[in-house]
């Protein structure tokens, strides 16, 4: 190339050049064409981007659901599936779990009901909002198990109407929202079937309302305790799965600039 003192290939082109980058770098706006050779994803080969495509804009993403949305059996925070699928598409997670929550209706047990809080949760949204998950049906079919009073899938899809119909009113959009299935149980803890009626109501409010429905039971019915010590709350590995499944049906813009969050 030219070495002279001015030419494109010189000393002093290259180090302004440098210098430019790694102030992008330090501001992260680095954008993917700024980097001569891509860097590969260690999980699948495929090229990943290095910060965004253009100047970085934060977005929120919005989990709802049980102790499972909550990380009551993660080791850390950071390995909850809400923290590894916000770190994976790059958004600010706000994680509003609660350990034993029922979306019907208090549970026999203590938790209390998305029904009665979601209205205070569920945020209008602004240009920083991107993703909202529901995560529902595992404390609803056990206390429905156990006797509960007014705990049936009736009820279960009735309620989750009525939620998504304030999601709506608030400005979220049908590419915004996102139905994850029940969560597996042991058998020991909600018969099969009725763990499957649950699975059946949640898909099928997702595809009457137009949203993604996102599929964490199978996986979990399939690998079973490999993926909750308990039979009900994921272990990191469990986690892991449930958030690696979640990343995989986002948006093709979304999974270009994102990668699973560990290997199994």
């Amino acid at each position: 190339g030219d070495v002279t003192a001015s030419g494109s290939g010189s000393v002093a082109v290259t180090i302004a050049n440098n210098a430019a980058t790694s102030a992008k770098i330090a501001d992260n706006t680095i954008v993917y064409n700024d980097l001569s050779s891509p860097v590969k994803d260690s999980i699948n080969g495929a090229n990943i981007k290095i910060g965004v495509t253009e100047t970085q804009t934060a977005f929120n993403a919005y989990f709802f659901g049980t102790s499972i949305t909550a990380g009551s059996d993660a080791s850390i925070t950071s390995k909850r599936y809400t923290s590894l699928v916000s770190a994976a598409i790059n958004a600010t997670e706000v994680n509003n779990g609660s350990g034993g929550q029922c979306l019907q209706k208090p549970s026999s047990y203590g938790g209390n009901s998305f029904m009665n809080s979601f209205s205070a949760l569920i945020p209008s949204k602004t240009s920083s909002m991107k993703y909202l998950f529901i995560a529902h049906g595992e404390n609803d079919s056990y206390n429905e198990y156990i006797g509960g009073v007014g705990f049936d899938t009736i009820q279960f899809k009735t309620d989750y109407e009525r939620i998504l119909d304030t999601v709506f009113a608030r400005g979220w959009t049908t590419a915004d929202v996102y139905i994850i299935s029940p969560f597996y149980q042991s058998t020991g803890r909600v018969p099969l079937l009725l763990q499957q009626e649950y699975y059946s109501a949640a898909r099928n409010i997702a595809l009457a309302n137009g949203l993604t429905f996102i599929d964490v039971f199978t996986q979990g019915q399939t690998l079973g305790t490999a993926l909750a010590n308990d039979g009900v709350h994921p272990t990191d590995r469990g986690m892991t799965t449930a958030a690696n499944v979640i990343i995989s049906v986002l948006p093709n813009p979304v999974k270009e600039n994102s990668k699973k969050a560990a290997i199994n």
